[in-house]
């Protein structure tokens, strides 16, 4: 066993980042306030004719959540299929609070892994199998942020739809992140993770949650190096994962990383040491202030390890730095993928890759603020 390891190890550590095309959208845009991005957001809900697929962690029970509903809603009205995804724990309070209401105004609504003890009124008959079955998949969430329009226009990033984002609603405490709009022909790649996705969870039918009952699970056939970068399965995980490695191991000029949740295994480690002994300037950005208190805590205990091997540690002082950024020389990613276990080994994440110089420079000119604060 122990010679298997090391050869599956060898084989990790030789792997090459794959290239990706050299123009993956026809358009792209960031996005790095949440309040124009709900304005954007609501503009392409408005405009959408056919499709709206949207998946979100956190659908808050505040004024965002209040404003989004009522638009999906109109959409569904003039006849759009819409589809909204919110996941069993991060949108617990409005499942409890606000789902069975927007269950009964045209949306298609579903609960990916509910806790069906804590969630919506009474279960149908099994609930005991329920209860099991939400135990069982209990650590395993749908982390991503993503809306897909007429399967031609996505917004990829980590905004959840709640005021801890807003200006509006915090002021200067508002949360800094992160979101990509985009248009293309690989957006489908993002409709069918969604679909995968929307088949493994539950119906809301008013106050009833339904199971999800699917005889297959449906695959979805990411190629390596694309423009979307995925997690849905167990070789999506690592084949992603090792490319990461591979291209922060390979970089040259500069490896920049923020990120709100960074619990960087060895492996992670490792390449960000190689990267700065062969010049590149590494830097790492995580919060200085954050939703979970201990964060930056457990920042602050690889920042000696990660000095010691030229890798720069910066905690953003003046809110909860909550973008998942990543800009390796000239390949920049954006996305809802913290570098921690939770993000590698359980929970449904999703970025993009970003190309046009626009995006890298309003991404950089985030990143580097963002050091000065």
């Amino acid at each position: 066993m122990r010679h298997i390891l090391r050869f599956l190890r060898g084989r990790r550590d030789r792997a090459a980042p794959a290239a990706a095309p050299a123009q993956p959208w026809r358009s792209e845009r960031v996005v790095t306030e949440f309040d124009d991005y709900i304005a954007q957001l609501e503009s392409d809900i408005a405009a959408a004719r056919t499709t709206i697929l949207m998946e979100v962690f956190i659908f808050g029970d505040d004024e965002p959540g209040t404003s989004v509903i009522p638009a999906l809603a109109a959409a569904a009205a003039r006849g759009v299929q819409v589809r909204l995804l919110v996941d069993g724990v991060g949108s617990l309070t409005w499942i409890r609070h606000r789902a069975a209401a927007a269950s009964t105004t045209g949306i298609e609504l579903r609960i990916f892994h509910p806790v069906p003890w804590l969630s919506t009124g009474p279960l149908e008959p099994g609930k005991w199998w329920h209860v099991l079955a939400g135990l069982r998949r209990l650590n395993r969430r749908n982390h991503r942020k993503v809306v897909v329009i007429d399967g031609a226009v996505a917004w990829v990033g980590s905004m959840n739809i709640e005021r801890r984002h807003s200006r509006t609603c915090c002021g200067e405490d508002a949360w800094r992140d992160a979101v990509a709009r985009i248009e293309g022909e690989t957006v489908g790649l993002l409709e069918e993770a969604f679909t995968a996705a929307w088949r493994r969870s539950w119906r809301v039918r008013g106050r009833r949650l339904y199971p999800a009952f699917t005889w297959r699970r449906l695959h979805v056939h990411a190629p390596p190096g694309g423009p979307v970068r995925l997690n849905h399965g167990f070789r999506l995980r690592r084949r992603y994962w090792r490319e990461l490695l591979a291209r922060i191991a390979a970089a040259r000029g500069r490896v920049w990383l923020a990120n709100a949740y960074f619990v960087p295994r060895g492996d992670l480690i490792r390449a960000l040491g190689k990267a700065a002994a062969a010049g590149a300037d590494v830097r790492v950005l995580t919060p200085g202030r954050s939703d979970l208190w201990f964060m930056p805590l457990v920042a602050a205990v690889f920042a000696d390890r990660l000095a010691r091997l030229g890798v720069h540690l910066h905690q953003y002082q003046p809110c909860m730095l909550h973008a998942k950024v990543a800009i390796i020389d000239d390949w920049v990613t954006v996305g809802s993928t913290n570098l921690n276990s939770r993000s590698l080994n359980h929970d449904l994440e999703a970025d993009v890759v970003l190309a046009e110089p626009t995006s890298r420079a309003s991404l950089e000119d985030h990143f580097t603020e963002g050091l000065s604060k």
